[in-house]
């Protein structure tokens, strides 16, 4: 199956490519990725080619071979673009969103080994706001929260299997 701009953010390698980058110091090179985390090279170069298609990905300049890092001030703009798929209408993000959702991004590669770009910026994000705000969040995030909850319920389909679970268990 070929990688395109639109699914490479709802495919796992594309992501374990993405955080193989975000974890080299200074980005890295295709071949790399084969030896060091044993990716098919001819997948990992189709999949480098539509990250970069898609803006998360950028080629370093005057590099060769090509060396590519991740293009971290893409992300908000993908967030936006992602959410406003779920939902109506995206809320005004807080002031500083973009340093915010840098960090949260890093901090997200830097644990999780297996995922999706998705599901990084609108699940796992989701699921991460709601359990910090319990805890309580800044004011400016509780809001940004709540906006999206009035709209999103989170992966609707776990929602299911926890019900169905619940229906046997008389």
């Amino acid at each position: 199956m070929s990688y395109d701009k639109e699914n490479v953010l709802i495919r796992p390698l594309p992501y374990k490519i993405l955080r193989a980058m975000h974890l080299t110091d200074g980005g890295s090179y295709s071949v790399q990725l084969n030896l060091k985390a044993g990716f098919d090279q001819d997948n990992a170069e189709e999949a480098i080619e539509a990250l970069t298609e898609a803006g998360l990905l950028y080629q370093v300049e005057n590099t060769d071979p090509q060396l590519y890092d991740v293009n971290y001030s893409r992300i908000e703009g993908l967030w936006e673009a992602k959410w406003s798929e779920k939902i109506e209408d995206v809320p005004a993000t807080p002031v500083h969103f973009g340093t915010f959702i840098e960090y949260y991004v890093r901090s997200y590669m830097n644990s999780e080994e297996v995922s999706t770009v998705e599901d990084m910026i609108v699940g796992d994000f989701f699921m991460g706001l709601n359990q910090l705000n319990e805890q309580g969040l800044p004011q400016d995030y509780e809001e940004l929260l709540h906006r999206l909850s009035e709209q999103y319920e989170g992966k609707r389909e776990t929602h299911e299997y926890i019900q169905h679970g619940l229906n046997y268990t008389d």
